[in-house]
């Protein structure tokens, strides 16, 4: 049975048959030919599914590649988001916290400013007080003056002799003259340890010391020690008490208080 050498088919690669025809049939060349063509064909189509899968792994690692790109800019894009939106946050968290500053700064500020204020006004007031004080107890030591000046014109008038244009303070110097006075007011300087000229000095200057600035007189006499001096204290005691007036008196604090000084008997 005849067998030939070569394949029976046609291979759709490459068309030997020209080249076949002109060859004996049992030709070990015919042979060889078709075994080489067949042997490029095979390595022609392992190349050819080796570049496929070449290009399908290709492929794959491009769309991977693809995939992980777009994986890794959706990524981005979020951490890009991520970053704005803490950005955002923190620059409304700083503003926020400059705004509460500012506001507790200026709330400060006012307190400390309504504070100074009330100092200031605190001051005024005390100021105010110190003031109404100062012309309450002037007030009240004008009301005193003018009550001791009454009782010293009082003393006057009792002196029928006297011309009535007779200033009072001559008046009551012409009472060191009179010996039943005199008499009395050593007594009294005697029961006191004090000096009878120092006391008869101060005499004639009673009425003026009353008079300054002062005008009208009620009826409560006060001898009150912070408008007097000692000696004026102790004349204007003798002078009340030698004319039977009657009167108050205020210690250095303005205490109603004994009289500090004994007084002779009445003569």
């Amino acid at each position: 049975l005849y067998r030939p050498l070569w394949p029976q088919r046609r291979l759709s690669s490459y068309d030997l048959s020209p080249i076949l025809d002109e060859l004996p049939k049992d030709s070990k060349v015919a042979s060889k030919i078709v075994n080489f063509a067949v042997a490029i064909t095979n390595d022609l189509i392992e190349k050819k599914e080796r570049e496929k899968v070449d290009l399908m792994r290709e492929t794959v690692a491009l769309m991977e590649k693809k995939e992980r790109e777009k994986v890794d800019l959706m990524r981005e894009k979020e951490r890009e988001k991520l970053d704005l939106t803490k950005d955002l946050m923190e620059k409304k968290e700083r503003e926020k916290l400059d705004l509460t500053k500012d506001l507790m700064e200026k709330k400060e500020r006012e307190k400390m400013d309504l504070m100074q204020e009330k100092v200031e006004l605190s001051k005024h007031i005390t100021n105010l007080e110190h003031d109404v004080k100062d012309r309450t107890e002037l007030l009240l030591r004008s009301k005193r003056m003018c009550n001791v000046r009454g009782a010293l014109e009082f003393i006057r008038s009792m002196d029928k002799t006297i011309s009535f244009r007779e200033p009072t303070d001559n008046v009551l110097m012409r009472l060191t003259q009179d010996a039943k006075f005199i008499s009395y007011l050593k007594q009294t300087c005697s029961l006191n340890n004090s000096q009878y000229k120092d006391v008869e000095r101060c005499m004639g200057g009673l009425y003026h010391t009353a008079s300054k600035k002062l005008h009208g007189h009620d009826k409560d006499i006060e001898i009150d020690a912070r408008d007097w001096s000692v000696n004026e204290v102790l004349a204007l005691g003798v002078l009340l008490r030698y004319y039977n007036i009657s009167y108050s008196y205020y210690d250095g604090q303005g205490e109603l208080a004994e009289y500090p000084y004994k007084l002779a008997e009445y003569p």
